[in-house]
């Protein structure tokens, strides 16, 4: 296929390649659409949070592989748009699983984790780049003890 389009003339290259961003701008348009939908559908109450919660997730999931396909990768205002869905996603996945059904969860173990194993019937999930990029971030925002936090807390409060 590579090569086939190489042998194309630019201005064949162009035009299939404008086809291709109109088709995924016109997904994009569908999927944000349908986001919206889903939000009016939640507000009205005609669907329940787990629900929402499940359909939000493979909306946002598919919303962000459009963009990836249809932004270059060099555009640093995508990458902060990425970068900002991701942490929302990360912020809200807990209390979504929590919430959630199996369906719910399958989702968001899908969209959080990778190589799922199973030993000794203990399940062993790693988290993918971004979110383990996010936990690694927090683990270094945390107090080293627990104790220096309680004596810094009991100062402020005894004076």
């Amino acid at each position: 296929m590579q090569g086939a389009r190489r042998r194309l003339p630019v201005s064949a290259r162009d035009a299939d390649r404008r086809a291709v961003v109109r088709t995924l701008e016109q997904a994009v348009a569908a999927a944000e659409h349908e986001l919206s939908n889903l939000t009016r559908m939640r507000a009205r109450e005609l669907i329940g949070d787990e629900e929402f919660a499940t359909e939000c997730a493979r909306l946002q999931r598919e919303l962000a592989g459009l963009r990836d396909q249809l932004t270059p990768e060099s555009d640093p205002g995508r990458a902060s748009a990425l970068t900002a869905e991701t942490f929302v996603f990360a912020a809200r996945a807990y209390d979504w699983f929590l919430a959630g059904d199996a369906d719910t969860r399958q989702s968001i173990v899908d969209a959080v984790g990778s190589n799922l194993s199973l030993k000794d019937k203990i399940v062993s999930i790693e988290a993918k780049k971004p979110f383990r990029l996010i936990d690694e971030g927090l683990r270094g925002l945390r107090l080293p003890r627990t104790e220096t936090y309680l004596e810094l807390g009991s100062n402020c409060s005894a004076n």
